[in-house]
């Protein structure tokens, strides 16, 4: 196991823009992996790693947010609020995951509630 240590600096100046340092053990082969994807992409390790753990974050969210719609823990609007994403795109993910469109009379009004802002 290596560490690799992310600390990218907060330039902007912007709070929301802020980082923390995370250190963390990684097999060596996925440390060669990132080593060697990082230098063909061009960019610093720590930047790799940042983009590649937020399109993992959200692949995740879009994951889990579409298994709770399937099993009807939340409606589509909320899965979609939680995978961070816009209704219609949550939508057009359903065929893709192959995932029934599920829709009744209390979705409707919780979902017309959730838009209204109550």
């Amino acid at each position: 196991m290596y560490y690799i240590d992310i600390n990218p600096c907060n330039q902007s100046g912007d709070p929301e823009m802020s980082t923390s340092t995370i250190a963390t053990e990684l097999p060596a082969e996925i440390l060669k992996e990132i080593e060697y994807w990082s230098e063909r992409e061009g960019a610093d390790k720590s930047i790799f790693l940042m983009e590649l753990i937020e399109e993992g974050l959200h692949e995740w969210k879009m994951h889990k947010a579409l298994s709770m719609y399937k099993d009807h823990q939340v409606t589509l609007w909320r899965a979609a609020e939680i995978a961070g994403v816009s209704l219609s795109e949550m939508l057009a993910e359903l065929p893709k995951q192959r995932i029934i469109f599920q829709y009744d009379m209390a979705e409707l009004n919780e979902d017309l509630e959730y838009a209204r802002g109550k």
